[in-house]
Parts: C-alpha cells; sequence; structure tokens
C-alpha cells in the first residue's frame, strides 16, 4: 500500500540518520539512543523484536525523524505508551533541528 511504503521508507531512513548523528558526535549508537530517549521522557531499551518493538528508543527514533523532520505518515504512531511526537513540537523539533545543523559541519562530498 503506498501509504505503507512512504512511512517504511522514511522510517528507515531515521535510521540511517540515527547513525549519521552518532557519528558526527563521534558517539556510540547506544549512547544516543539513551540521550534521545532522556530528552523524550522514555525508558531506554534496545530490545527490538516482537512484541517490544513500539517501546525499543531506536524504533521511536527513527519514527520521530519520520513525523519531525520528513513529514511523512503523520498521523500514524505505533509506538503504545508512548507520546506521539506532535504533542510536543517545539520541544521535539528543536532538539531535530539543533542535530541537523550540527550535521551539515560534517557532509563531505
Amino acid at each position: 500500500h503506498p501509504s505503507m511504503t512512504r512511512y517504511v521508507v522514511a522510517h528507515e531512513f531515521g535510521h540511517q540518520v540515527q547513525w549519521w548523528i552518532a557519528a558526527s558526535l563521534e558517539e556510540s549508537y547506544d549512547r544516543l539512543l539513551e540521550e534521545y530517549s532522556e530528552f523524550r521522557g522514555i525508558p531506554y531499551s534496545n530490545d527490538c523484536q516482537g512484541t517490544n518493538w513500539p517501546t525499543a528508543s531506536g524504533e521511536v527514533f527513527a519514527c520521530d525523524f519520520r513525523i519531525l523532520v520528513a513529514g511523512i505518515e503523520v498521523e500514524y504512531w505505533p509506538h503504545r505508551g508512548i507520546t506521539h511526537p506532535l504533542s510536543n513540537y517545539e520541544k521535539n523539533k528543536s532538539w531535530w533541528t539543533e542535530k541537523l545543523e550540527m550535521m551539515k559541519n560534517e557532509v563531505h562530498c
């Protein structure tokens, strides 16, 4: 279905951005997720298997990217018990703006 394709592509690209941000900050992938989880006020979890997928920090990160940066399928939020990133838009968007601005200096063509 076209909407699912849009969702999956933007979500998976969010994981790539996650690795890019971690590398730019010279942090481990897990440390970035720990910091992001604290910022979002959610428990850190790296268990994305089966029914744990919706609460895994990396999956929330990727969906937040999809919504706050890519603006793709913003009404779809599969993360039970975690607030939608638009519920605190200004705060959440500011984190992404800061990190993406920082990353612009890291791009090498």
